[in-house]
């Protein structure tokens, strides 16, 4: 059962989850900052580890040297 939307701020980010898989990045960001979204809103990753954890993440999926580009970096198929 879900806890009230009080108890949720807390919970955020203490477990797996669901994602809903989209292939838009924001158009504004880069794809690093596209990566570190997520970690602003949840507030679980501190502000200054957030670029260190996205350029991991990147490079485990391999795309860590497409970190600095924006948007049109991505081609379809390294969007999927």
């Amino acid at each position: 059962m879900l806890s009230p939307a009080a108890d949720d701020q807390e919970q955020r980010g203490s477990g797996p989850r669901l994602v809903f898989q989209f292939f838009q990045l924001l158009p504004t960001l880069t794809v690093a900052e596209n990566v570190m979204l997520p970690m602003d809103f949840a507030r679980t990753v501190p502000v200054r580890e957030r670029h260190d954890r996205a350029q991991r993440l990147l490079e485990r999926v391999g795309i860590g040297d497409q970190a600095n580009k924006a948007r049109s970096w991505a081609t379809s198929a390294s969007r999927r």
